[in-house]
């Protein structure tokens, strides 16, 4: 055999069994944990999205901007249990990625996809927030144009990162997580590829997903602060519905964003720290060490089930499940 085709069925068994990183004990323990967890999860995230859904569509008063931006939060967050959460309880059975290379690479890419259209989304709700706060007259004769330009561009960019990477093969099953979201290792032939492209979509992703952000956030919420003061004391009735109003999206968004950071930054810094601390050092970490940061990464399967207790607690989500629980109250 080859030099090439022994490269590339090292790859393929890399890819579909993946790396173990714990004794067969523990990885066992946290398979059944994880076979546990997706299974409990799937039908509350499915029913949580699916009901954020239907209320933004069925009800007129929430056919608003602000919550056209939440429709897209529950869309993602809706293909992502639909597609990784089966996909993510089979291999757990298995043991092994079973079903595959070419789902290993459509379920990589969705995750990718999802992953990555979440973070930028955060950056379009943050932009959309300050200039409503810091323009408000100005930008509002352009919102809807800003806004579909700058989701296009998260759109584009998120599919463009995930696109490419089911192309050069850049996803293998984690024994972790479950699903095919973990990098290629060196026997594959476009390692040096998909190491560079992952580690600048993340890095693109924190910064402009989570760093700017919350930078803005912090202005905005210290402007915003000021101006409902000032109205409060002497703005018009109108002046001061708008601006609550406003401060309930900001909120509303607030806590979305809130979300997204509870999820992403602790397994983040947890691969950081054994990567650029005991790596370089030559020394592995001890087990009980790698477990924690292992549940950590369970964190992120969480976000639709956080983001739409989210949504569902703003004002208007409430008013439109109360309207609809009073329907089915008359009908039943």
């Amino acid at each position: 055999m080859n030099l090439s085709s022994e490269l590339n069925q090292s790859c393929e068994e890399h890819r579909l069994f993946g790396q173990q990183e714990l004794s067969d004990n523990a990885e066992l323990g946290l398979r059944y944990f994880a076979l546990v967890y997706y299974i409990a999860l799937f039908p509350l995230s499915l029913s949580l999205t699916g009901l954020i859904i239907f209320l933004i569509i069925r009800f007129k008063h929430l056919h608003q901007t602000t919550f056209v931006l939440t429709l897209q939060v529950a869309i993602i967050d809706c293909l992502y249990v639909l597609i990784i959460f089966p996909t993510a309880v089979i291999s757990t059975i298995d043991g092994h990625w079973s079903i595959g290379l070419d789902m290993c690479n459509i379920t990589g890419g969705v995750f990718s996809f999802t992953f990555n259209l979440r973070n930028w989304l955060m950056f379009v709700f943050v932009c959309d927030r300050f200039c409503t706060v810091f323009m408000p007259f100005r930008y509002k004769r352009h919102r809807r144009k800003v806004i579909l330009i700058l989701y296009s561009i998260a759109l584009a960019i998120s599919a463009i990162n995930g696109g490419l990477k089911m192309i050069f093969g850049c996803f293998g099953v984690s024994r972790i997580v479950w699903i095919c979201a973990s990098p290629v290792d060196e026997t594959c032939p476009n390692y040096a590829f998909c190491q560079t492209h992952t580690t600048l979509f993340i890095a693109l992703g924190l910064i402009m997903g989570s760093v700017v952000p919350m930078v803005m956030y912090i202005i905005l919420l210290i402007k915003a602060k000021r101006i409902r003061n000032q109205i409060m004391s002497s703005g018009t009735r109108e002046n001061i519905e708008q601006r609550k109003r406003d401060r309930k999206a900001n909120i509303t968004f607030f806590t979305l964003f809130l979300s997204l950071f509870g999820v992403y930054i602790p397994p983040l810094f947890g691969f950081i720290f054994i990567n650029l601390i005991f790596t370089p050092l030559g020394v592995r970490p001890p087990e009980a060490l790698l477990l924690i940061l292992f549940l950590l990464e369970q964190l992120y399967s969480l976000l639709p089930v956080i983001d739409s207790i989210a949504i569902l607690r703003n004002p208007e989500m409430r008013k439109a499940t109360k309207m609809l629980q009073n329907k089915l109250h008359k009908r039943f």
